[in-house]
């Protein structure tokens, strides 16, 4: 057992005051009686006169002693904490990600249960103890650092908020254990519902994952077959007990079909709703039963609407990269074979310009509006600046090939080979609003970029400074993979980079508009923004969100719940002893920390009405 405080064991001083007032108590007074049968009784009064004599017997006496003894104790704040040692320093990590905002009962969800908890360890630290409190969800933040003000750090507790994010606390023990190099005698509270591998450090962790019914929707998609349309939902049951529910499907907000579905405990199922015939943007999949965690219960799909990308590849002849870009879906591919009818050429409005070991003079004034641009082995001093020419060369120190090196990035991940030896490449600066592909390196070592993509100007921009000609690049399986991942960018006309998230996630927007563009979503959300690059990152609520940058250019993007967080696996389902030799567990739906404190004010209004009661009767 350990105390709050001990301060009030200065309040035993006023036992010693006690006994010295009755001590003083004034004797007794001699009354004057019609019989001598009292006399006995006055002989033992004057017995009394011996100031010791009346402390025998005195049973007030005794029982206010005690009142006192036990309301120091109630002030001294006793409280049982087998869970954690009290150190001089403690890290308190709330877990505010998407899974704690499920019900554990019919008022409360995990996050408002650990919130209390969490309030209720705080008061039973000792006064002067250096509080870190953390909030973990997708990141984690440090909302007080080495505090000693109890008050503050509470108070902060109370305004933790719930997210929609997936995350749980694992990246913020590892940041006490990082924190724990500088302070060894740091202690964790974690309060989570999510096991997490524990590191060295040491502590306690609160689960409160508890036991809930839950199932969610984990996607939606949207199809066509033939005239009619074709809907998938992914259905699970998270809990223990078979799941029976009807599935509703919504257009555009309006109810289409409900399908009744029966899921096995723990188990998933595809559902499909095929054979409709409806015109609309987007798809709601919900699921008809309420549950302990209702945010999963719906998920959101566009309609599959994807339009043709229009490409003009200009070459003096490279069949190898045309077909490269046809492998793309949704992408028509123009060729034009002379650089004189460019002009004419791109006076149809192509969504994608590939300049091949070709371009034109004066192409600045030649350029349409818009449209993304792709140029290999061509210089253009508007976006970028070539360096240099290196070439194949032999001489008495050895022998000089020009090798290209693919750095690692999303369009370089599925190419196995590394590097490709050219007989010559275009050394370039690497401007600085785009990302590096490739890079080669001269005689002496200094290296240069050998291509990069970006956007400028509000184009995606690519550049490729090689001969795809001058090597075996274009007979390897990577080289159309390469070609592909490129194409999804630079011919995507949309401008969002995807157009289904999950909450906390963030989406890139290229409005290419001088006049800027309005996001707008769920529960009122309206923003303008005057540029027209932005990472959009207010994708905190499930739902439909709409780009508009002046018609016709609206487009839409859906936000969904991660079903990652609809389970949660809690400690007590995992059994690994090695993981839990510095740290205990404890199962906070039931347990926490134990204070003494009501029992004991429980016990001191039992004695004052027992002194009462006693005090009458005498």
């Amino acid at each position: 057992m350990r105390f709050m405080h001990l301060w009030p064991l200065a309040l035993l001083l006023l036992i010693p005051i006690v006994i010295i007032m009755y001590l003083l108590k004034q004797n007794a007074t001699d009354t004057p009686v019609p019989s001598v049968f009292l006399w006995k009784e006055m002989y033992q009064n004057k017995e009394s006169d011996t100031p010791w004599e009346k402390l025998k017997k005195n049973i007030l006496l005794i029982m206010q002693i005690i009142t006192i003894i036990v309301l120091i104790l109630a002030l001294m704040g006793p409280y049982l904490r087998k869970e954690v040692d009290v150190s001089e320093s403690v890290a308190i990590l709330i877990d505010n990600s998407a899974s704690m905002s499920a019900k554990l009962d019919d008022r409360d969800t995990r996050l408002d249960k650990a919130k209390a908890s969490a309030l209720h360890f705080v008061d039973t630290l000792p006064s002067g103890t250096k509080i870190t409190l953390i909030t973990c969800n997708k990141d984690t933040a440090v909302l007080a650092s080495n505090s000693q003000d109890k008050n503050t750090v509470s108070s902060l507790l109370k305004g933790i908020s719930q997210t929609n994010y997936a995350g749980d606390v694992a990246a913020g023990i590892k940041l006490c254990d990082t924190m724990r190099i500088s302070d060894s005698s740091l202690q964790i509270a974690a309060f989570t519902d999510t096991y997490v591998a524990l590191p060295e450090a040491s502590g306690t962790i609160y689960d409160f994952s508890g036991n809930i019914r839950n199932a969610c929707v984990d996607y939606v998609s949207c199809g066509s077959r033939g005239d009619e349309k074709v809907v998938l939902a992914g259905v699970s049951n998270c809990g223990d007990q078979e799941l029976v529910t009807d599935l509703n499907l919504y257009v555009d907000e309006e109810l289409v079909v409900v399908k009744s579905v029966v899921i096995p405990a723990n188990q998933s199922q595809v559902v499909y709703f095929d054979s409709l015939k409806f015109e609309g943007d987007v798809v709601k999949v919900e699921i008809n039963n309420a549950d302990d965690l209702i945010q999963d219960n719906v998920a959101y799909a566009l309609t599959n609407n994807e339009t043709e990308s229009k490409v003009l590849l200009m070459t003096s002849g490279n069949l190898f990269l045309q077909r490269a870009i046809e492998l793309t879906d949704n992408i028509s591919v123009s060729v034009g074979t002379d650089i004189s009818d460019f002009e004419t050429l791109a006076k149809d409005n192509y969504d994608l310009i590939v300049f091949d070991n070709c371009i034109p003079e004066n192409l600045e004034k030649m350029l349409p509006e818009k449209g993304n641009l792709m140029f290999i082995n061509v210089p253009f001093d508007k976006y970028y600046t070539v360096v240099g020419e290196l070439e194949y060369s032999q001489s008495e120190s050895g022998t000089y090939v020009p090798t290209v090196s693919f750095d690692s990035t999303k369009y370089t991940q599925n190419i196995k080979s590394s590097s490709f030896g050219f007989s010559s490449v275009k050394a370039m600066e690497f401007p600085i609003w785009a990302e590096n592909l490739m890079t080669v390196r001269d005689e002496t070592g200094v290296s240069f970029s050998a291509g990069f993509i970006g956007e400028t100007d509000y184009r995606r921009v690519c550049v490729l400074g090689f001969d795809l000609h001058a090597s075996d690049m274009v007979l390897k399986m990577e080289f159309p993979v390469f070609i592909y991942s490129l194409m999804s960018t630079l011919a995507d006309t949309s401008a969002l980079s995807d157009k289904n998230v999950f909450c906390g996630d963030t989406v890139k927007i290229s409005a290419l508009s001088d006049n800027g563009f309005t996001v707008s979503g769920p529960k009122g959300l309206q923003k303008n923004y005057s540029s027209g690059l932005l990472n959009f990152k207010d994708t905190d609520v499930p739902g439909v969100y709409v780009l508009n940058a002046g018609k016709p250019s609206q487009e839409s993007f859906v936000v969904n719940f991660p079903t990652t967080e609809s389970r949660c696996t809690g400690f007590g389902e995992v059994h690994n002893d090695n993981n839990f030799e510095s740290f205990s567990v404890v199962d906070a739906t039931e347990q926490g920390v134990f204070s003494y404190r009501p029992f004991i004010i429980a016990l001191i209004l039992l004695l004052l009405m027992a002194e009462w009661i006693i005090f009458i009767k005498k």
